[in-house]
């Protein structure tokens, strides 16, 4: 069946990651049949610009219409030629950085469009973090695109968006991702990303699907055809119309009807 959008996520949706990452050829095989019977096919992530790309060309996948980064702030063609960028006043961080340090962020993450920093904040920075900026550094640039930060375990990464949002929703929206926070934009999340696609082709809601295997996941999952990855919470489960195993099951899905 033709006519169709299925935007998903892509860690642990499409590539999965044990001690190496991989994409199943039946997932490769589905997306590409997909695409060929006249549908769209968008992924939706979490990560930041460079991350994205390396990923995207490590697994060698680009079978996509476009991608949408850093939770639906940031957009591009495979050809990374882009589509939108969306920016946050750089006057904002000081504020985020000191709570994240009260809070025991062990790090922050600010994507600036195609570039990420470091944000010293006196946490435990991973090893790849290198050579963190000041706040003070920070503030030289005028505005940025989303910001990550981590803390030691999902419970504590949900309880503190939780706080964030109480505080903080008119600047930056909080979505737990595992057991670091993402912060796109107020107003931007992946259903709004998802509605942006939709527009952009044209193509009604009863005609998107949408796969995805955590928190950040939820309000796409729950705002269309939502499918739930199996290797997901089970409040990401809740927020979907079915669960899934691989991406091919819901592509053969739509193919059928």
């Amino acid at each position: 069946m033709s006519g169709y959008l299925l935007c998903s996520d892509f860690d642990n949706t499409i590539c999965f990651w044990s001690n190496v990452g991989w994409i199943r050829d039946e997932d490769r095989a589905a997306i590409r049949r997909f695409r060929e019977a006249g549908n769209k096919f968008v992924i939706v992530s979490g990560r930041s610009y460079q991350s994205a790309i390396d990923v995207f060309d490590t697994m060698d996948f680009h079978d996509m219409d476009f991608f949408m980064i850093m939770s639906g702030a940031y957009a591009a063609y495979p050809d990374e030629s882009l589509i939108f960028d969306k920016r946050i006043d750089m006057r904002t961080l000081p504020p985020l950085a000191d709570f994240f340090r009260e809070t025991g962020a062990r790090y922050l993450c600010l994507d600036i469009g195609k570039e990420s920093y470091n944000v010293d904040i006196g946490g435990d920075l991973v090893p790849e973090f290198t050579s963190p900026i000041t706040v003070e550094k920070a503030l030289e640039f005028p505005t940025y695109t989303s910001i990550n930060v981590g803390y030691h375990s999902i419970e504590e990464s949900c309880a503190v968006a939780e706080e964030l949002n109480k505080r903080f929703s008119h600047i930056i929206t909080p979505l737990p991702n595992n057991r670091a926070i993402d912060m796109p934009p107020a107003g931007i999340n992946k259903a709004v990303a998802v509605d942006y696609a939709a527009k952009m082709y044209g193509i009604e809601k009863d005609k998107i699907y949408t796969a995805g295997d955590n928190y950040n996941d939820i309000q796409m999952l729950k705002a269309y055809h939502g499918c739930a990855m199996a290797n997901g919470p089970r409040a990401v489960w809740d927020s979907a119309e079915r669960k899934i195993t691989y991406i091919s099951e819901i592509i053969d899905h739509i193919l059928s009807l």
